[in-house]
């Protein structure tokens, strides 16, 4: 798998806003278990289940948060206590001032480049995505698996690294937005 996949920086109309590889991920999937399902479906169909487990915590770990910019880690309470002393340093003309800066028309502070911001959603959807199939992916599995082995399915680790990643991307959007009030 590759690490550094190019991730658009601008989607179109036409263009679904995941990254490319997903699709083709889950359509390898699909092939490999339909083959699998064809020679047996007992011990290798689990054996399979588990590869599949594996590269998609790698999916989500090397792929999408890789891809990520770092979140800040400061505590609320000190963000808190920082805002407060920040207000208590500025003038009511400097506040007016700070204001009336940030009401001006097209003007934006962006800490994060809107190319940054576009792949970050690009990754939020993604994983929003993989989180959706990897459910379906699970669902699929213990039908096709020996009822004996269904319960040993379970996808539920990789999908909390689905959510860990939507987390992520929200939590960086919001600190984002946050950081240009």
């Amino acid at each position: 798998m590759d690490q550094k996949q190019s991730i658009p920086t601008e989607a179109t109309e036409t263009q679904a806003a995941i990254l490319p590889s997903c699709p083709d991920l889950f359509v390898f999937y699909k092939k490999s278990m339909i083959q699998c399902n064809q020679l047996d479906r007992g011990q290798t169909m689990l054996s399979l289940a588990k590869v599949f487990q594996k590269y998609l915590h790698e999916y989500s770990e090397k792929l999408l948060m890789s891809n990520l910019p770092k979140i800040e880690t400061q505590t609320l309470g000190a963000s808190m206590q920082n805002f407060t002393k920040d207000l208590q340093k500025i003038s009511t003309s400097g506040l007016i001032h700070n204001f009336s800066s940030l009401l001006k028309d097209g003007e934006v502070t962006r800490y994060v480049h809107k190319d940054e911001q576009t792949k970050i959603c690009y990754v939020l959807t993604t994983a929003e995505y993989c989180l959706e199939t990897t459910q379906q992916l699970q669902d699929k599995l213990k039908e096709k698996i020996d009822p004996s082995l269904a319960d040993q399915i379970d996808f539920s680790k990789g999908q909390d690294d689905f959510h860990k990643v939507i987390s992520n991307c929200i939590q960086i959007l919001v600190q984002d937005f946050g950081k240009c009030l």
